[in-house]
């Protein structure tokens, strides 16, 4: 499942890169998400 949520995020990085910069809080709090799958 880790691999499905990640391949997701790779997608919105690319197409609304804009709000990750500006949200990178949000961006390392999905991180941590990531890790403990």
């Amino acid at each position: 499942m880790g691999f499905f949520v990640s391949f997701f995020i790779v997608l919105c990085a690319q197409t609304q890169d804009f709000f990750f910069l500006r949200n990178k809080y949000t961006y390392k709090h999905l991180q941590a998400l990531f890790s403990g799958f």
